[in-house]
Formats: C-alpha cells, sequence, structure tokens
C-alpha cells in the first residue's frame, strides 16, 4: 500500500473512531509517524481526505446497486428499486438505533454521505436514460434532482416516525407524478 492510501485509511479510522470535527491532521501524522508536510504533499487538509473517502465509498456503493438493477426492466422500476433499496437502509438505521444518522441533508458520516452520493448519481442516470427514451418528461434535469431530492428527503423523514412501507410507496406516487409524462398520468 502506498503513502496516499495509508494516510487516506488512517484518516478513515479517526473519522470513524472520533468523527471529522475531532480528527486533526497532527493525529494522522503522528499515528503513521511521518510529518503533516508528507501529508500536505498528498492532500490539501482532512476536507480533501474525507471527500476522497466518500468518493471510493460511492463508486463502491454505485457498483452494489447497479448489480441489483441489472435484472430490473423498465426505469420506472429500476427507479423504484434503488427508491427502494434507500428505504431499505433507512429501516436498517432505525432497527439500529441510528435513525438520527441517517439525515439526507445532513450527513454525519462518510458511509452515510456515500450512499448519498451513490443514491443521487443513480436517479439522476436513470432519469436521464428515462428521458431519453420518451419514458419521462424532464426540462431541467438540475431542478428536478432538487424537487426528487427535498421529496425523498422528507418521505425519509416521516418514515423514521411513521409508517415506513406506506412512505416508501407514497414517495414513488410524487416521484412518478413529476417525471412522467402529462400524457401518462391521469389529470
Amino acid at each position: 500500500m502506498n503513502i496516499q492510501q495509508e494516510i487516506a485509511n488512517t484518516f478513515e479510522k479517526f473519522f470513524c473512531s472520533q468523527g471529522y470535527k475531532k480528527t486533526a491532521v497532527d493525529q494522522v501524522a503522528n499515528a503513521l509517524k511521518i510529518s503533516k508536510k508528507t501529508i500536505y504533499k498528498y492532500y490539501s487538509g482532512k476536507e480533501e481526505v474525507y471527500q476522497f473517502l466518500v468518493d471510493r465509498f460511492a463508486q463502491a456503493e454505485v457498483k452494489k446497486m447497479e448489480e441489483s438493477l441489472e435484472v430490473v426492466e423498465g426505469e420506472e422500476a429500476k427507479l423504484e428499486k434503488v427508491n427502494s433499496l434507500c428505504f431499505e437502509r433507512l429501516q436498517n438505521a432505525i432497527d439500529a438505533g441510528k435513525q438520527e444518522a441517517f439525515s439526507f441533508f445532513y450527513p454525519s458520516d462518510i458511509m452515510v454521505e456515500s450512499f448519498q452520493k451513490a443514491f443521487k448519481q443513480l436517479i439522476r442516470t436513470i432519469l436521464l436514460q428515462g428521458a431519453e427514451r420518451g419514458s419521462f418528461q424532464i426540462d431541467n434535469i438540475d431542478l428536478c434532482m432538487e424537487y426528487l431530492e427535498a421529496i425523498i428527503a422528507k418521505s425519509i423523514e416521516l418514515a423514521k416516525v411513521g409508517n415506513y412501507t406506506q412512505m416508501e410507496k407514497q414517495n414513488m406516487e410524487v416521484v412518478f407524478k413529476i417525471i412522467r409524462p402529462s400524457c401518462c398520468t391521469d389529470g
């Protein structure tokens, strides 16, 4: 393993054991018996290392989710599957007593933020594919993503205190009302 990976892995251990705010470059340098200058040779600071770790874990999450989508046909079914994966992750967090850590807008750790990044990346990809095929009507992908993130975030907050299964279903109903072409809706 090279020194850059060792630095990232050591930061990861500190981030996981004591949190981002309490982790200092000095600690990592001391743990690795290297100078802070060596760390700064590879990373501009702990923020860059944190983002590197988020990206690394997000790539693994995307790959895992894409594998579960390989057998799913059609963009709507893929969106439903990704939505289900999100709520499944939420349910696991609730079961583990960590529902406060699972916040869509205020990530508390690397794994949560990585999952969110992977989730958003997959949703965006599915939406763009659906728009290309005419399954979805999307005029502004960035605005659409903001709407969907807000809907999903609110659904997650409500699911924490309410009926998890019902929120998962209602979430998709609202999402489809936004992205389905008007010729395909009942209104």
